[in-house]
């Protein structure tokens, strides 16, 4: 990192681009346990999965995405972005009948990949889920994949990229 910040320095292209550097060293995780409030389902779901804690960042976004705020989360890789939006769509889920949730993202290959992680926390929602995932496949293989109305107003949760938005219900999905 260094190598690259002297070169950017030196280098008369970029160097008048460069305002400010900063570099903030690693410091170690804060911590908070678990919130007594979550549901007691979701608390053993993290619990089997060996979360015992959450990272401050990530107790702070959840309350803040549980009061309906807009929310941006800016952290390295594998620092647990997901789970910061996961855990408000759980919680709500398993307290409301009524909860959906639309997640779009950018590509097909990053919604298989929350897909699959969304999969081990939700258990209970996840098999409706997993069956409204495989009639998408189909669909868009040109394969025939028949379910009735109910099966597609009882999903909860749609996992989709952009560039094939299917919402299961239509319009009702939007009214949990």
């Amino acid at each position: 990192m260094k190598r690259i910040i002297n070169f950017w320095q030196s280098d008369y292209s970029v160097s008048p681009n460069i305002s400010t550097i900063h570099v903030t060293p690693p410091c170690e995780g804060s911590f908070i346990p678990l919130p007594e409030d979550f549901d007691r389902n979701l608390i053993e779901i993290l619990q089997r999965e060996g979360i015992n804690a959450l990272y401050r960042h990530q107790w702070e976004a959840i309350q803040s995405i549980t009061q309906s705020n807009h929310t941006i989360i800016t952290t390295g890789p594998a620092s647990g972005k997901s789970l910061c939006y996961m855990l408000p769509i759980l919680e709500r889920c398993l307290n409301n009948d009524h909860a959906t949730a639309l997640l779009l993202f950018p590509t097909k290959a990053l919604t298989q990949d929350q897909y699959k992680n969304f999969l081990r926390l939700a258990p209970p929602v996840c098999t409706l889920l997993y069956q409204y995932m495989t009639a998408i496949r189909h669909l868009l293989k040109g394969l025939k994949y028949v379910r009735t109305p109910e099966f597609y107003s009882a999903i909860p949760i749609c996992y989709t990229p952009p560039s094939c938005p299917i919402i299961p219900n239509g319009r009702n999905f939007f009214e949990g």
